[in-house]
């Protein structure tokens, strides 16, 4: 195996296991979390909206052809996300981790599609 096929596997395998690790944990989010916005005083059409932002987005994330939608829109609703923590005083530590971990992905992407563009 060439170390650029390899490259792309270790890609493939670490975007399909942060793609469902975080669609997982919004589904979460979801079920689990209910009138935690009401009482923050936001919407709680906002949790849902948060939470099913995330979902499709970690979707998308996960198949090669929506890859760069779902990582664009992770890190835009990862964001939204570090800010509402902000604004309530709270950690954000971890959803800037899962940021950088998809802005990595997002950035490696080129090298990673490589030998799937020569076998075409």
């Amino acid at each position: 195996m060439s170390a650029v096929r390899a490259w792309a596997l270790i890609h493939a395998v670490m975007r399909i296991g942060l793609g469902a690790f975080l669609a997982f944990e919004a589904l979460m989010f979801l079920a689990h979390r209910p009138g935690l916005f009401a009482r923050l005083g936001y919407s709680e059409g906002a949790r849902v909206a948060l939470g099913a932002c995330e979902a499709a987005a970690a979707i998308l994330m996960i198949f090669p052809a929506t890859f760069e939608a779902g990582a664009v829109g992770l890190i835009a609703v990862l964001a939204w996300a570090a800010g509402f923590h902000f604004g309530l005083h709270e950690r954000a530590a971890s959803l800037f981790v899962d940021m950088a971990l998809v802005g990595l992905l997002l950035a490696s992407r080129r090298s990673a599609a490589a030998p799937q563009e020569a076998d075409a």
